[in-house]
């Protein structure tokens, strides 16, 4: 994907088998808000288990309001809306990968909505 290594998984079992498979950093999480079995979120907070540095980008393809309760909306959550193009994907991805560091919560200090450390979206 546009320069960058991807790790494909089909499901979250596989993903989270990469994710503890991996001994080096893992960059950037994406994933569906709802999936069968585990929502994003959580699915995310699993994976800062092992992965701490990874930071995470939404996507979904339901309305907002379908979404808020699984922690997707929360301030400083990045959410890309599905359909999305290719070049609005890749805009998303860097976007996330080049916030400041100040911008991701301290890693003793974890999401308690998303078990995970939040991104700031920062205005650009």
């Amino acid at each position: 994907m546009i320069g960058y290594t991807v790790l494909e998984a089909q499901d979250v079992d596989d993903a989270l088998r990469i994710a503890e498979r991996r001994a080096t950093p893992l960059d950037l999480l994406l994933s569906d808000v709802v999936m069968p079995r585990m929502t994003g979120p959580e699915l995310a907070g699993r994976i800062s288990e092992t992965h701490p540095e990874a930071r995470v980008l939404y996507m979904s393809g339901y309305p907002d309001a379908a979404i808020s309760h699984h922690g997707a909306l929360k301030a400083g959550v990045s959410l890309l809306h599905k359909p999305f193009t290719p070049d609005s994907l890749a805009r998303m991805v860097r976007e996330v990968l080049s916030a400041s560091p100040r911008a991701v919560a301290p890693q003793d200090r974890p999401c308690p909505a998303l078990g995970a450390r939040p991104l700031v979206n920062s205005p650009r």
